[in-house]
């Protein structure tokens, strides 16, 4: 079951991450979307899954001079501008911009939090406490319990 779910075509790439799967299907191929889409819904069918449609998405990658819309080609699977995989947003136009603004939004929220905290008397220098901003932007505090409150995200 783990290495048998195969693109019906091999210019037509298929990942798998834990429960997802993506499928990323060139505008000219011998086997279209559609095709390779049942493919993998048969795939989960022989194997006792279902493929949940309320969260399958499609993106049309195109360049960001073109400005135009392509009806979904899979009834019933929302085309959406952006989407987000393994924490990088992907958007229809390739750019990046979307990608940068969340992970700003994140630092900026992570930062609020640590002003929070030394204006509720977290001490800086403590050794017992510590924060780590690791390159994703997300903060972890450590606090002993013994002082009253201890905090981990």
């Amino acid at each position: 079951m783990e290495g048998d779910l195969k693109a019906l075509y091999s210019n037509n790439l298929l990942f798998k991450y834990a429960d997802d799967t993506n499928l990323l299907v060139p505008e000219i191929t011998d086997v279209d979307i559609k095709d390779e889409f049942n493919n993998v819904l048969k795939w989960a069918a022989d194997n006792c899954m279902t493929g949940n449609l309320s969260k399958t998405k499609e993106i049309v990658f195109h360049r960001p001079s073109a400005h135009y819309t392509l009806p979904s080609v899979i009834t019933g699977i929302e085309q959406v501008v952006s989407a987000k995989l393994l924490g990088v947003t992907f958007s229809h136009n390739l750019k990046f911009d979307e990608h940068v603004k969340n992970i700003l939004t994140i630092c900026n929220q992570r930062s609020y939090l640590l002003k929070c905290l030394k204006g509720q008397g977290l001490p800086s220098k403590e050794p017992n406490s510590y924060c780590f901003l690791c390159p994703d932007c997300f903060a972890h505090f450590v606090r002993p319990s013994s002082l009253g409150w201890s905090f981990d995200c």
